[in-house]
C-alpha cells in the first residue's frame, strides 16, 4: 500500500513537472519567416564548415548555442526571441568577450532572413575551488565546447572533464575522478574514492535529457570497504526569457545501490532570476521530491556532484534542524531571496570581484510515509555571496538562518546559488 502512495506522489511530481516546461515553448503563427543564411564572425573573421580553428573557437560550437540553422522557419515572434537569447546564451557560455545576434533582410533569396553572429574570444583558463581545495582548468580545449580541470586539496584531488557538443553533435559527455588521499594519510578520514560518469544530448540548445553514474568508493584496510552506485536519468531545461529573468527546471531520479541494501527517489525544481533594477535580483525555488523505496531524501543544505547547478543543487533549509529532522520521505519547498549588488571590482590583475549581501527563507512541508505525519520546517536568515566571474568562476555563499524555533545554523557553500 505504501510503494502505491509513493508511486502516486511520484507521478504527480512528474506530471506537475511535464506541465510547466511547455509554459516556455514558443507558439507559432502563420507569419512565419525562413533562414536563408547564417554569418558567424570570430574576432571579425568569417567562419564557415572548412575554417580552422587555429586554437580558437569552431563554428559548430558558436552554432551548439542558437536554434537558428539555415533553411529552417520560425514565427516572427519565436524569431525575434531567438536572435536575443543566442545572444544571452552565448554570453552566458563564458567562451566569449562579447557576443551580438542580427538579422537582415536577404538580397538572394527575398522574403528570408540572413542571421549575422559576432563573436570576440574570451578567456578560456578556468580558475576555482572550494572548502580545502582549488582547482585549475581550461575551457574550449580544440575549439570546442569542453572543459578539463585538475583538483587539488586535502579533502578534493583528481580531474574532471566535460564535452557539450561531442563530434560537433549535441551529444554530452564527462567523466570525473576523485579522492581525499591527503585527509586519508594524515589519518584524519578513510580513503574513498568518487568516480563520475556524465551522458546525454540536447533536443534544443535550452532542454536535455541524459543519465548520470556515480560510484563512491571507501576503503579501509587496504580493500573495498563500502561502495554505493547511483543512477541518475534527468531532464533539465534553461531559458532565457528576457535579459532580466532566467527560468530553469530540472528533474531527476536516483536509483542508489549499496552492499546491503538499494534505494530509489525523484526530485523536481524549478527557479527563476529576476533583475528589476541592476542592484537587485529577486530569486525564487520550488523544489519537491519523494523517495520510492528505503533511504530518506536529505533536506541539508549541500551540494551534489550529479546535479546541474540549477535548482536542486540549491535546494535545503538553512537554519539550525538536526540531521535526523531533515530526513523525510516526501517534501515540497520553497526558498526566496532578495539579493544586492553591493559592490564589484576588479582584483588585480584583472579578476571580477561581486560582493553580493541577500536575506532569505525557506519554507517546507515534510511527510512521512512509515507514521503518516507531516512537519513544517523553516528558515529565515541573512547571507553574502563572494562571486569571482570569469576567468575565475569561482563562488562562495555564507549564510546564516534561525528557525520558528529558535534554532541558529551557520552555513558556507561553494557554489553558486539559484
Amino acid at each position: 500500500m505504501q510503494i502505491m502512495q509513493r508511486r502516486k506522489t511520484l507521478s504527480l511530481i512528474i506530471f506537475l513537472f511535464i506541465s510547466v516546461l511547455p509554459l516556455f515553448s514558443r507558439a507559432r503563427n502563420q507569419d512565419e519567416i525562413l533562414v536563408s543564411k547564417i554569418k558567424v564572425f570570430l574576432d571579425d573573421e568569417e567562419l564557415d564548415a572548412d575554417s580552422e580553428p587555429r586554437g580558437k573557437i569552431k563554428l559548430s560550437t558558436i552554432l551548439s548555442y542558437s536554434k537558428f540553422r539555415e533553411g529552417k522557419s520560425f514565427s516572427g515572434k519565436a524569431f525575434a526571441k531567438e536572435i536575443e537569447r543566442t545572444k544571452l546564451r552565448l554570453m552566458d557560455s563564458g567562451l566569449f568577450y562579447s557576443a551580438e545576434v542580427e538579422a537582415s533582410d536577404s538580397k538572394k533569396n527575398p522574403g528570408s532572413k540572413v542571421i549575422y553572429v559576432s563573436v570576440q574570444t574570451g578567456f578560456h583558463l578556468r580558475f576555482g575551488g572550494g572548502k580545502a581545495y582549488g582547482f585549475f582548468g581550461k575551457a574550449a580545449l580544440g575549439g570546442n565546447r569542453n572543459i578539463l580541470k585538475g583538483y587539488l586539496g586535502s579533502n578534493k584531488n583528481g580531474v574532471s572533464y566535460l564535452d557539450e557538443n561531442t563530434f560537433g553533435l549535441p551529444l554530452i559527455f564527462g567523466a570525473s575522478l576523485l579522492t581525499n588521499a591527503p585527509l586519508a594519510i594524515a589519518g584524519k578520514e578513510v580513503l574513498s574514492f568518487d568516480a563520475i560518469l556524465k551522458t546525454g544530448f540536447f533536443l534544443n540548445p535550452e532542454l536535455k535529457l541524459g543519465l548520470d553514474l556515480r560510484d563512491e568508493i571507501v576503503c579501509t584496510d587496504k580493500t573495498v570497504s563500502d561502495y554505493e552506485v547511483t543512477v541518475s536519468p534527468y531532464i533539465s531545461q534553461r531559458v532565457f526569457l528576457s535579459e532580466k529573468l532566467t527560468v530553469n527546471t530540472e528533474l531527476r531520479s536516483f536509483s542508489s545501490f549499496c552492499k546491503e541494501e538499494g534505494s530509489h527517489s525523484a526530485e523536481a525544481a524549478i527557479n527563476a532570476n529576476y533583475t528589476p533594477f541592476s542592484k537587485i535580483t529577486l530569486a525564487g525555488l520550488l523544489s519537491g521530491g519523494c523517495n520510492i523505496s528505503d533511504a530518506k531524501i536529505d533536506l541539508e543544505k549541500t551540494a551534489i556532484d550529479l546535479y546541474d547547478g540549477l535548482g536542486l543543487a540549491n535546494r535545503g533549509i538553512r537554519s539550525g534542524y538536526k540531521s535526523e529532522d531533515l530526513a523525510t520521505d516526501c517534501y515540497g519547498l520553497a526558498s526566496a531571496e532578495i539579493r544586492w549588488n553591493a559592490l564589484s571590482f576588479n582584483l588585480p590583475p584583472s579578476f571580477p570581484v561581486q560582493f553580493v549581501p541577500f536575506v532569505f527563507t525557506d519554507l517546507a512541508l515534510a511527510y512521512d510515509y512509515t507514521d503518516h505525519t507531516s512537519r513544517f520546517l523553516d528558515a529565515y536568515g541573512i547571507g553574502l555571496q563572494i562571486n569571482f566571474e570569469c576567468p575565475v568562476f569561482a563562488y562562495f555563499n555564507f549564510s546564516y538562518g534561525v528557525n520558528h524555533l529558535g534554532e541558529r545554523k551557520f552555513i558556507f557553500s561553494a557554489m553558486k546559488s539559484f
